[in-house]
């Protein structure tokens, strides 16, 4: 029996997952009765094709009796030619026992002896290093063979062109296994070993993970420290430079499949090395090597197929990281050759145009693609999220080289970086233009630059920052005479302080920047100064005035066919009216704005609007409907990977759970949005979400975890410098405090809050905080000052507009009367503000009115009225599934059915309150009323 097989080595680490898909293949081929089970086995050099191979062959050697037999093809040998399959038939025949003067001199009988004396007998044969299927085919068994051999084939390309029956790709080791490979080459303990996790770590990155590497880099660790190794492979202009025996090897391995390629292979390959990295498509390819995107996509996935390149998602390619520069060595030019310089420019070209089309398509005006290398936003967002690595190294390297259009490249790729939430990387790129323009004396370039790192301060909640940036830009459009230039500087102040609360402030920058377009006759500039202005109004709650900024930027839009913005100021409309409880104005309003945005393919926009709709539907306590409209625009700013978006809708769901008494989930969507908005450095979301966490936690009677999340988020919000926002934790912990009967504390939040409020001219917040200290009134027993507190708000609620704050105050108002045993103003208070609830179409309120009516009647003895008050209020409830609210119109049924001596419908009001006060964990509640339903049962 002929076996010369070679043992696998004796350092083997990993690459179960391949052994165990060979295994299953010729398990697999046995169950069929195949004559012969074929694995191509195919991977780049030094990957551990041949060693996985051999290891098979070692676990099923006992299986084969009549033969076990390995040949080296020398496919990728150096020093060697690729064996002829004649030789390597007549070297076989003899193997098995033929005389060579029993062996056939043409080929083609050679393969007819060879296949005849295979087809009875189980023989394994490892053809190691093949270097096509050609050399392959006739070393193979016949078809007719009886199905007892296995043949297991090795190469550096993949052998498409063989039956396998199955295809495994040997690829670099994962990190865990490399690491662990550096250990066993060392041939010593870990504990021998002078070298961290970390170090190691880094030592198996820089050797690529290729066992080729890994195996002499182990070996040196047995005499020097990780550390040692590290900085000399860091020192060098590619890693293995300084390690003899590591660097042959590698060198050899590429060099070899090298030499293997065609002459029209080896000139994409050397495109590909001057590439600036890290990955590329075929299109990058086309623009480097001057040929048709067509034949650059063939000529791709010939080098993948050669595994001289590796693949990666969406039509990308990369180089290994330690054969890039052998290839680059093998192209014979240097990055300042013209030619090299040529080819990139070409790229920066491609890459300009390219980039700017996504963008477009992604913030789409039209709804004509006709042409475009993006057929939809989608489409667009996936080119760019995947070249992302490409365009931020080529934006660099295009300003390094000084090509002439570098700034309109690097512009276009730190907008992508900024619509990608990347702000680092975009303030990156802009501090890189803004050196650039420097040295060139280029101020135009330094003012973009600025405006550039202003936004992005400002996405990153860095207000002070980006005031400064924006300053800085506008003096220098001041200085050169750029008019539309200060106009965007102005626009982009006026955002940045109304982020800050500063609404006079912010109007003014805005009423600048729309003075400047207007001279200029820049329309598009005219409406997007309208539109803040808009905004800036709304925010000081004067709703008309900011309805009427936004109708007018609206008109605009329409005049020059601008869909966006139409549908943004659409969806600002929405919004105001919303404010002014219009709700189905505002739901118009976002419906219109989501149709555009459908037209259009813009697809943050519809998820903005869905959000507006979202909003709509809740403040109508439509909940099951809101829900749907939040959960939808989480769809979409997942799929089009918007992480601001997806915290925003997850914070709008929380706040919905919330409502329907649903802690457990509202805190979760909280703490979803909080980890998003703490993953991409947004603060002021962090603090909203803490905000939203406090309210859930203070529901649950947890108030020293709800204090603590109000507190955190009023840190952030002065950190930050958001004033509303501190008013706004101040409030809750005023509420908190009220909750644990620490009325002076309250007090001094809720004034404190009122004070912030008055100070930024914010109305409604000043109401709010108003209606607090009305209720830290009312609970001491000062009824006076609670209804003057109340009254107060009432009126700021009647001036701005606020109907569902109106009807909030006037509640308040009756509960106040009612304290005061002034019965009949406190129901004509409830009457009014059941009026108004019902208006505004807000049915929580309305069954709060009715409640306040129920035990108003009740205390005037109008036990008839006050049952069909409280039975009202308890169906809209249920109808609204607010069980606190259901508990609450129990409670009051129970009292009520008690003081008329009907102890068996308490009983059963009391029984039905505890239940659904212990579904929500008011568990002090349902212990009375479990209590007092006990007590009654005593008594019957």
């Amino acid at each position: 029996m002929a076996d010369t097989l070679v043992p696998p080595p004796a350092i083997w680490v990993g690459r179960e997952e391949e052994l165990d898909r060979l295994r299953q293949a010729r398990r697999q081929a046995q169950a069929a009765g195949r004559p012969v089970v074929l694995s191509a086995v195919h991977g780049m050099g030094g990957a551990g094709k041949t060693a996985l191979a051999r290891a098979l062959a070692a676990e099923v050697a006992a299986d084969y009796p009549d033969g076990r037999i390995e040949v080296d093809l020398f496919g990728f040998t150096p020093g060697h030619e690729p064996r002829d399959p004649g030789e390597v038939l007549g070297e076989l025949l003899a193997q098995v026992g033929f005389d060579p003067a029993d062996i056939p001199a043409h080929p083609q009988a050679k393969v007819g002896l060879w296949r005849s004396w295979l087809a009875s007998r189980r023989v394994l044969l490892i053809l190691d290093n093949a270097r096509d299927a050609a050399q392959v085919q006739p070393l193979l068994p016949g078809v007719g063979a009886a199905g007892g051999c296995l043949v297991v084939v090795t190469s550096r390309n993949q052998l498409t062109e063989l039956d396998a029956a199955a295809r495994i790709r040997v690829d670099t080791l994962p990190p865990q296994d490399a690491a662990a490979l550096l250990v066993e080459a060392a041939g010593r303990s870990r504990a021998e070993i002078r070298a961290t996790g970390e170090e190691l770590a880094e030592l198996a990155r820089l050797c690529g993970y290729l066992p080729l590497a890994l195996r002499p880099v182990g070996a040196l660790l047995a005499r020097l420290s990780a550390a040692e190794l590290i900085e000399v492979m860091r020192a060098a202009d590619h890693p293995l430079h300084y390690l003899d025996e590591a660097d042959r090897a590698a060198r050899t391995a590429f060099t070899v499949s090298y030499q293997a390629l065609s002459p029209a292979l080896r000139e994409v390959l050397g495109a590909c090395a001057w590439h600036p990295g890290p990955d590329f498509d075929a299109g990058s390819l086309a623009a480097l090597t001057a040929k048709p995107r067509p034949l650059a996509a063939v000529r791709l996935a010939e080098l993948l197929q050669r595994n001289m390149l590796i693949g990666l998602p969406h039509g990308r390619y990369t180089f290994h990281d330690l054969f890039l520069g052998y290839a680059r060595h093998h192209t014979g030019y240097s990055a300042d050759d013209p030619g090299v310089r040529q080819a990139r420019h070409r790229l920066y070209q491609h890459l300009t145009a390219t980039t700017d089309t996504a963008i477009s398509t992604l913030t789409t005006k039209s709804t004509n693609h006709t042409g475009n290398a993006f057929a939809t936003p989608t489409q667009a967002r996936t080119w760019l999220s995947a070249a992302t690595g490409e365009l931020t190294t080529a934006a660099y390297t295009a300003l390094t080289d000084h090509w002439s259009q570098a700034p309109t490249l690097a512009h276009h790729v730190a907008r992508w970086l900024r619509l990608d939430d990347r702000y680092e990387q975009a303030a990156g790129l802009y501090t890189a233009l803004h050196t650039t323009a420097q040295t060139t004396g280029d101020q135009r370039g330094q003012a973009d630059a600025l405006q550039g790192l202003g936004i992005t301060a400002r996405l990153q909640n860095e207000y002070g920052r980006a005031a400064d940036y924006h300053h800085q830009a506008l003096q220098i459009y001041q200085d050169i005479g750029n008019r539309r230039g200060q106009a965007n500087a102005l626009h982009s102040l006026g955002i940045t302080a109304q982020l800050q609360d500063e609404y006079g402030r912010a109007a003014d920058y805005h009423h600048q920047a729309l003075q400047i377009y207007q001279d200029i006759d820049d329309r598009l500039g005219q409406a997007d100064a309208l539109h803040s202005l808009g905004i800036t109004a709304r925010l000081q709650n004067e709703y008309g005035r900011a309805a009427d900024y936004h109708h007018q930027a609206l008109q605009i839009y329409q005049d020059i066919d601008d869909r966006l913005g139409q549908a943004n100021a659409l969806h600002s409309l929405g919004i105001t009216a919303q404010l002014q409880n219009e709700y189905g104005r505002a739901a118009d309003y976002h419906h219109q704005a989501l149709q555009i945005y459908q037209d259009i393919g813009n697809r943050g926009g519809q998820a903005d609007a869905l959000q507006g709709l979202g909003e709509t539907t809740r403040l109508q306590d439509e909940y099951g409907r809101a829900a749907n409209y939040y959960g939808r625009a989480l769809q979409i700013y997942q799929d089009i990977g918007d992480r601001g978006g997806q915290a925003d809708a997850l914070q709008g769901l929380g706040d919905i759970a919330r409502l329907q008494d649903e802690y457990g989930r509202a805190a979760n969507y909280y703490g979803r949005a909080l980890q998003i908005y703490q993953d991409i450095g947004n603060r002021g979301g962090q603090a909203d979400a803490l905000q939203g966490l406090g309210e859930t936690t203070r529901l649950q009677d947890e108030y020293g975890r709800a204090a603590n999340y109000y507190g955190r988020a009023l840190q952030i919000y002065q950190d930050i410098g958001n004033r509303g926002g501190q008013a706004d934790a101040l409030q809750g912990l005023g509420d908190i405090a009220r909750l644990q009967d620490e009325y002076g504390r309250a007090a001094n939040y809720y004034g404190r809050a009122l004070q912030i409020y008055q100070d930024i001219g914010d109305r409604r917040g000043q109401a709010d905080a108003l209606q607090g200290l009305g209720d830290i009134a009312r609970l001491q027993d000062e009824y006076g000052r609670a209804a003057n507190y109340y009254g107060r708000a009432l009126q700021i609620y009647q001036d701005i507009g606020d109907r569902r704050g109106q009807a909030n105050a006037l509640h308040s108002l009756g509960i106040t009367a009612r304290l005061q045993n002034e019965y009949g103003r406190a129901a004509d208070y409830h009457h009014q503000a059941l009026q108004i609830y019902q208006d505004i179409g807000n049915r929580g309120g309305q069954a709060n009115a009715l409640q306040g009516l129920g035990i108003t009647a009740q205390s005037q003895n109008e036990y008839g009225r006050a049952a069909d008050y409280h039975h009202q209020a308890l169906q809209i409830y249920q109808d609204i599934d607010d069980r606190l609210g259901q508990a609450n119109a129990h409670l009051g049924l129970a009292l009520l059915a008690e003081g008329q001596g009907q102890p068996q419908t308490a009983a059963q009001a009391y029984q039905s309150a505890a239940t659904l006060y212990t579904e929500i964990g008011f568990t002090e509640q349902a212990n009375q009323c479990s209590t007092a339903y006990q007590r009654i049962k005593r008594k019957a």
